[in-house]
């Protein structure tokens, strides 16, 4: 029923998390929704993404298969792109950890390349004190894969007001092809559009038109009401 309320506000395409996408029920009523998923968020646990990198080379290949018979059920349903949490949290300053997310992303590529889909990293802006988002394009300059890029986690709450939008993007201006709004709304929080116009212009400047927007809010009917504010904003805003 949300599902389908949600798909006559106005919105045709969906994020969904992995531990919904494992679900056959929820993929079949998504479809009936007339609903395309353009994006698979987590697509593994993120405590086993986060954990694989201090595994030993038998476990990441292990690792690496229960991947790939994962990213099976995304090409079928015409999904182009995933996620993996391996939380960059100071990953630039343990050399260990750094050499083997760089290795297994280069492992992973052949498959994304074989199934035509796309692993987007998640970088969270504003950014934790220990990430260093200059440095990431780097990570995936060393992956080697077009196939590896960045999904832009936005809390525009949390950014400074008198900073521009694109101050914060810059860094990953190239790499980043997925946008997603978030905000608290059981803390009062909304997206207007003297918040929003600012972050969707910077975004088309990217030339970035994968935008999700994610209310934090309890139970799906407050979700609903969230996103249809979203869409009347959006609507005053084009």
């Amino acid at each position: 029923m949300i599902l389908g309320a949600i798909r006559e506000e106005g919105f045709t395409r969906i994020s969904v998390r992995g531990e919904d996408w494992d679900r056959p029920e929820v993929r079949r009523r998504v479809a009936q929704a007339g609903l395309a998923v353009i994006h698979v968020e987590d697509l593994l646990d993120p405590a086993v993404a986060r954990g694989v990198l201090a595994q030993p080379v038998r476990l990441r290949r292990e690792f690496q298969a229960r991947l790939a018979e994962a990213m099976g059920s995304l090409p079928e349903s015409g999904v182009p792109s995933f996620s993996l949490d391996f939380d960059l949290s100071g990953i630039e300053h343990d050399g260990g950890r750094r050499a083997a997310l760089c290795a297994l992303l280069r492992e992973i590529g052949p498959e994304l390349f074989r199934r035509n889909l796309r692993l987007l990293l998640p970088v969270r802006i504003p950014a934790a004190a220990d990430v260093d988002v200059e440095r990431i394009p780097g990570l995936l300059r060393e992956a080697m894969s077009p196939h590896i890029l960045l999904a832009a986690e936005i809390h525009p709450h949390e950014c400074a007001r008198e900073a521009a939008p694109m101050s914060w993007l810059r860094p990953i201006r190239f790499q980043a092809v997925l946008a997603r709004m978030e905000y608290d709304a059981e803390a009062g929080n909304r997206l207007t559009e003297a918040l929003l116009r600012p972050w969707l212009a910077a975004l088309a400047e990217m030339g970035l038109q994968d935008v999700c927007f994610r209310p934090h809010a309890e139970g799906l009917e407050r979700v609903f009401l969230e996103l249809a504010g979203v869409r009347q904003v959006l609507a005053r805003l084009s």
